[in-house]
């Protein structure tokens, strides 16, 4: 079997220890870490170390820091109002959670955490020029060269970053080797799901692939959709096969496992829902005759 990474959201109402013992008893060899594991936002010190030795015991890689928002210039403070005005109450409290952790302390984070991948996101929905986002990327891009940091830059359908096409401009754009892409399911097929431009990327573009599902027709709210109704790998209408076989030819080096954010299953116990997730995955990924 391929090796497989958790990612944190597909449990994200559990604990940092319920997560990871629930992973290593489902049989990842990997788990992503949110920010907040490391510092609660009240707090000033870190507990990465303390994270890093409890994986270790369990055998299990902390692969990646997921999300940072704070990568691209500070917006206004009359255009996050007018942003919180317009989203609802839940999506603004997630995003202001993110906005707690500097961008340089989610480095420190991830180098404690011996972590190799670091995630940024724009999650307010603001649109932003390529130009001035690649300036950025390449910017956090050189603050983790020499550290065995790689950035990977996830778009996302409601976000300000909204399909593969944008988020590829801005990494082709920035060119730095330690830069690349997340492949999130989910946000792909909600987007264009542009497969010849999936097809035409640079080898090892992707670092990251998450994989869910969900149905043929698109929700009413993307972001809602996103955040609690997305479906386990194989159990929605997404043509994951053609995604796979692309990624497989193309990208050799990604990271791969499920991110299924879903009140369904964080309703379950964690080691339920981490073998549902590690087993449909799995089944989904042979079907597709994916290998490392």
């Amino acid at each position: 079997m391929v090796d497989l990474v958790l990612w944190a959201g597909t449990l994200g109402q559990a604990s940092f220890d319920d997560r990871l013992r629930a992973a290593a008893a489902a049989g990842f060899t990997g788990m992503s870490v949110f920010p907040w594991d490391c510092r609660q936002p009240d707090e000033r010190g870190s507990r990465a170390p303390e994270l890093r030795r409890h994986a270790d015991g369990l055998g299990i890689r902390l692969v990646a820091l997921d999300p940072v928002s704070t990568w691209l210039p500070e917006r206004s403070t009359s255009t996050r109002r007018e942003w919180a005005d317009r989203v609802c109450r839940d999506r603004a409290r997630f995003a202001s959670l993110f906005n707690t952790y500097s961008t340089d302390e989610c480095l420190s984070l991830a180098r404690d955490l011996g972590a190799h991948l670091v995630t940024v996101i724009e999650p307010y929905g603001c649109p932003i020029e390529s130009e001035v986002a690649a300036d950025a990327f390449a910017h956090v891009c050189d603050s983790a060269v020499g550290e065995d940091l790689r950035i990977q830059l996830e778009f996302m359908p409601f976000s300000g970053i909204a399909d593969l096409r944008s988020a590829w401009d801005i990494v082709r754009q920035a060119g730095r080797p330690n830069g690349g892409l997340v492949l999130d399911a989910w946000h792909y097929f909600r987007s264009d799901h542009d497969h010849e431009l999936l097809k035409s990327l640079a080898p090892n573009a992707i670092f990251s692939v998450q994989l869910s599902d969900g149905p043929i027709l698109p929700e009413s709210d993307l972001w809602l959709a996103a955040a609690q109704n997305r479906r386990l790998p194989g159990a929605g209408d997404f043509d994951l096969m053609t995604m796979l076989a692309l990624v497989h030819d193309g990208q050799p080096g990604a990271t791969v496992g499920p991110e299924v954010v879903s009140t369904d299953l964080t309703a379950l116990d964690p080691r339920q829902a981490a073998q549902l997730a590690v087993d449909t995955t799995a089944a989904v990924l042979a079907a597709a005759h994916y290998s490392a």
